[in-house]
């Protein structure tokens, strides 16, 4: 019976994993895998970079300060990307943006776009803190790639790329039916809902399609769950 590796913690690791026999863990790394989960000298763990495939290594305790890691077998090849799934979101409120993340990755997202417009609330948002929200997402959900978190802009600053579809509610657009292959995007409204002058924006970028989540109003998070959602990459 072949070796169930999936109670093995999988984390993320930005080093060559497929010519580093060994490798030293991070100090973050050494505090989770020993003081949080409790593992001990000869444990295995699971590890990817996102660019070599996933891979058994056993922990080698060398002292409290020094954990180091020997690669074993490959596990999982490394999945071409072939399409990119792009989220332009606005910065709405700290629990909430969380949580549209964390679901972004689960679901497929490729790059993700933060954005502020003229009803946008929060103006900010610690990057590192969300990349590495990022990372323990994709890592939860034994993905084999990181999705790109991209800088904040200003909403008419966004490069956004064809086709993308924008939730525009109360303007009679079609329901939201995404096409069934190649790249795609959505962008969602931010909590106060587009003003005038972002509709504006919206209207005239050839990029966008407008559509419809259907009859009721989705929070900026929910509607971002749905488009993804039904995209089914």
């Amino acid at each position: 019976m072949k070796d169930d590796y999936t109670k093995s913690p999988r984390l993320y690791i930005d080093d060559d994993l497929q010519n580093h026999e060994i490798i030293a863990l991070s100090q973050e790394h050494l505090h989770y895998l020993i003081r949080v989960m409790r593992m001990q000298d000869g444990s295995r763990i699971r590890l990817f970079n996102g660019k070599d495939g996933e891979y058994i290594f056993q922990i080698r305790i060398i002292s409290k300060k020094q954990v180091n890691a020997v690669r074993g077998e490959k596990i999982r090849e490394q999945k071409v990307i072939c399409t990119r799934v792009r989220l332009y979101c606005p910065l709405i409120k700290k629990d909430r943006f969380s949580m549209m993340i964390e679901k972004a990755v689960e679901l497929g997202v490729s790059d993700i776009y933060p954005f502020t417009s003229d009803r946008t609330q929060i103006s900010k948002v610690n990057i590192e803190k969300t990349k590495k929200q990022i990372i323990e997402a994709s890592e939860q959900c034994e993905r084999m790639d990181i999705p790109n978190l991209h800088d904040v802009q200003p909403l008419p600053s966004l490069g956004i790329v064809k086709p993308t579809y924008c939730a525009l509610e109360r303007q009679n657009n079609d329901v939201f039916h995404p096409a069934s292959c190649g790249d795609i995007g959505v962008i969602i409204g931010p909590e106060g809902g587009w003003s005038d002058r972002d509709i504006e924006i919206l209207n005239g970028n050839p990029s966008i399609i407008k559509t419809s989540l259907g009859d009721t109003i989705l929070r900026a998070e929910t509607a971002a769950i749905f488009m993804l959602s039904r995209i089914g990459r």
